[in-house]
């Protein structure tokens, strides 16, 4: 229940008794997906902005590290805060300064974002820009209290308060008189799963109470984004793993297919000693020849294929060749298939290894003993290279397009904004393409048709004349949690008919 409305309420109340009569002194990111906000009078807000788990909480201030720190926006430092609140119905905080300037932090998982204004104008972002509902209302602690219908239809949005609530108000109006509790939180096991809340759940014993405040809430988010990274780590080299033995078992269904024609070798011997005694030796043109075979029992006939351009005698030659290839090569299959069968047990053994690993330790561990088979991801990881190409279009702007199914997803989830435009070819494989838009306009149909006809390029349909592109704005995309690489789903769709292009040279 880390970002549930509820307690981004809680979060609220802290906010207010701590920013209220202070200054916002300096804006700094020295991590990604991390922005500090240091106040006077020694507190901070952290905003966490990973798509898995945004969040923010208060803290003491600590020095900042001396390297790769970044400072932000400094137009909007030393000013007083004006107020700090909270949107009626959805998950933004505003923090209003002097001067008509606000800071909008939303918190919607991948399309999250810090927003700077200035008079009611954007004047800069971090990430995804948040544009304002028709009913911009943000509201107070107290506020938020008496918005009562919000706050008991947001029960239905997480199963164990709606398991513990269900269409009892009075009951849950009661529960939220834990909310003027400062800092307090409660651990409960739901469904053998930690769950978070601010509030107590009445019919459930907590496993672990705090009255911490937000030190007690970054323990948890920092434990929950752990475990996260260490799932996804291990779901990542599952699946390398995985496809490196199908990849092994493939080859070794190739061997077996070329040993098994080993017993074939007698009969292109026979082949060759029958054409070599037939009549007219040097005769061509035939495709093949149909001949007494003098070594079986009964002398049945047998057919022998032949190469119309070749004499017999060179076809002779030829099946001789084949047996000789053959013997020649025998001895390699047969080692290669030794050590490709002692290869798939090995990576049977780590796929093994790999589903019993508990800890982000343990994982690391496996990793390192087994350099060879994850060192193209290691190299990869290392590398600093993008997972998509920017490419320049002929109107002045970037577009992007994904290198591959994780580059498309990490378009999605880390790049692209909810206005922005996406593409990618219909009814086949192929590279996502993502159009910024900053404003609410739908671009011209000539952009439209230029970033269509590069998503039809990086794609299977390449070579043909005339295909299917699929596009809509990002925030009709939706991936499902834990589903493949490059897979989503599409709420809205607009097709338009390109030729594919070939982009640019891109970085």
């Amino acid at each position: 229940m880390i970002n549930h409305f509820i307690t981004l309420v809680r979060i609220l109340a802290e906010g207010e008794s701590r920013l209220g009569g202070h200054r916002l002194r300096s804006i700094h990111s020295f991590r990604k997906n991390e922005i500090l906000f240091s106040f006077d009078g020694a507190t901070r807000l952290s905003v966490f902005l990973y798509p898995s788990r945004p969040f923010i909480f208060f803290e003491t201030e600590s020095p900042l590290p001396s390297k790769n720190t970044v400072s932000l926006f400094p137009e909007y430092w030393d000013l007083p805060v004006i107020s700090f609140s909270l949107h009626q119905s959805d998950r933004v905080f505003r923090l209003e300064l002097a001067e008509g300037r606000q800071i909008d932090i939303a918190l919607f998982s991948a399309s999250s974002g810090i927003t700077f204004r200035e008079k009611g104008q954007v004047s800069g972002s971090i990430k995804n820009e948040w544009i304002p509902p028709e009913s911009d209302y943000f509201l107070s602690f107290q506020d938020q209290l008496k918005n009562t219908k919000v706050l008991f239809n947001s029960v239905r949005f997480h199963p164990a308060l709606e398991q513990t609530f269900g269409m009892n108000e009075p009951l849950f109006f009661s529960a939220l008189s834990d909310l003027n509790r400062p800092g307090v939180f409660y651990i409960y096991t739901f469904n053998n799963r930690s769950v978070l809340s601010p509030i107590s759940l009445p019919g459930f014993t907590p496993v672990q109470e705090s009255s911490a405040g937000s030190v007690f809430l970054k323990q948890v988010v920092l434990s929950q984004l752990r475990e996260a990274r260490f799932t996804q780590e291990k779901k990542s080299s599952h699946s390398l793993v995985s496809q490196k033995i199908r990849k092994v078992s493939q080859t070794i269904f190739q061997i077996n297919g070329y040993l098994s024609k080993e017993e074939d070798l007698g009969s292109y011997k026979i082949y060759g000693d029958l054409l070599m005694a037939a009549e007219n030796p040097e005769k061509t043109g035939l495709q093949s020849l149909t001949l007494k075979n003098w070594f079986s029992g009964n002398q049945e006939e047998i057919t022998i294929p032949l190469d119309p351009s070749l004499s017999l005698t060179q076809n002779a030659r030829e099946w001789y060749r084949k047996v000789k290839n053959f013997k020649a090569l025998h001895e390699e299959k047969l080692m290669l298939m030794e050590n490709k069968r002692k290869e798939l047990s090995g990576l049977n053994s780590l796929l093994e290894q790999i589903s019993a690993s508990h800890t982000p330790q343990e994982l690391s561990e496996i990793r390192k003993r087994n350099k060879g088979v994850f060192s193209d991801t290691q190299k990869s990881d290392s590398s600093g290279s993008e997972p998509f190409h920017r490419v320049l279009s002929k109107y002045g702007y970037e577009l992007f397009i994904g290198k591959h199914a994780r580059g498309n997803d990490f378009l999605l989830t880390s790049v692209a904004r909810k206005n922005d435009l996406w593409f990618h070819i219909r009814g086949d494989s192929g590279s996502m393409v993502i159009l910024p838009c900053r404003s609410k306009e739908t671009p011209g149909k000539e952009k439209i048709e230029e970033a269509a006809a590069f998503a039809a390029f990086f794609s299977g349909q390449r070579k043909s004349d005339w295909v299917p592109v699929s596009w809509t704005q990002v925030k009709y995309i939706r991936k499902v949690k834990g589903d493949v690489p490059g897979r989503v789903f599409m709420e809205r769709e607009e097709v338009v008919f390109v030729k594919p292009v070939s982009p640019p040279k891109s970085n």
